[in-house]
């Protein structure tokens, strides 16, 4: 969805810089000012999106800035919950998700835009956090599949998951499908603890233990399938391409 010049604006004034310091002022006076800008009343949501339906883009831009202490409220409970996405971020994803709902939301069904709202915003970040999530994963596989063999693997030995990922450049898209195609072609409890240990199904990446439990097998089971996984990869003539 393509927002407006004014819409990048706000999420512009939000884009964290190398200076620590600086981006703390800089979120600061963010939060100054979207906490300056008054609540809308429940009159005052259908008064605007009756002027938004009609074209009305002042009416459609009041309406975002009102909200957009909503976001931050939301923003705030997955701050903690990312690899390299910091409050900044997360804000910006959700002010994506705000701006959809305030292009789709319908008056005539007499309920908030806030309870209508919650879930774009909700769901614009946390597909944001499995993207994050993903990206680092799919690198992680590639590596830990050159290590397969070894008694150490890139997952176990890298305590610090904020560094960058080593393939963050590349076309993540093109990533996803490679590690998919990849994927299918493992044995279908092998691919199983493949994709909870590297959290490629929801985000959450499991230990062997906490595998072991979901799963009801051995942890010894489990290194068994990660490790004939691991091989396997390691082998695979896409996989040996990315590297």
């Amino acid at each position: 969805m393509a927002l407006s010049v004014a819409e990048r604006s706000f999420t512009k004034d939000i884009d964290m810089p190398n200076n620590t310091k600086r981006v703390k002022t800089l979120m600061e006076l963010y939060l100054d000012g979207i906490a300056e800008m008054p609540l809308l009343t429940a009159e005052e949501e259908v008064e605007l999106a009756k002027k938004i339906e009609s074209g009305d883009k002042n009416a459609r831009q009041r309406f975002i800035k009102a909200n957009l202490r909503l976001v931050v409220s939301i923003a705030k409970q997955y701050a903690r919950k990312s690899l390299t996405l910091t409050l900044p971020g997360l804000i910006q994803e959700g002010n994506i998700g705000l701006i959809a709902a305030v292009e789709g939301f319908n008056w005539r069904r007499g309920i908030r835009f806030s309870t209508y709202a919650v879930p774009s915003i909700r769901r614009t970040i946390q597909l944001a956090l499995l993207y994050d999530r993903r990206s680092s994963a799919i690198a992680k596989v590639s590596l830990d599949a050159s290590f397969a063999g070894s008694d150490d693997n890139l997952h176990e030995a890298v305590e610090d998951d904020t560094e960058a990922c080593p393939s963050s450049g590349a076309d993540k898209s093109f990533l996803f499908a490679v590690i998919d195609d990849v994927l299918s072609e493992l044995k279908p409890k092998d691919r199983e603890v493949i994709k909870l240990f590297y959290g490629l199904e929801d985000g959450i990446a499991y230990s062997k233990k906490e595998i072991a439990m979901k799963l009801g097998v051995s942890i010894a089971r489990v290194a068994q399938r990660w490790h004939r996984a691991l091989q396997q990869l390691k082998r695979h003539h896409q996989l040996i391409k990315l590297k």
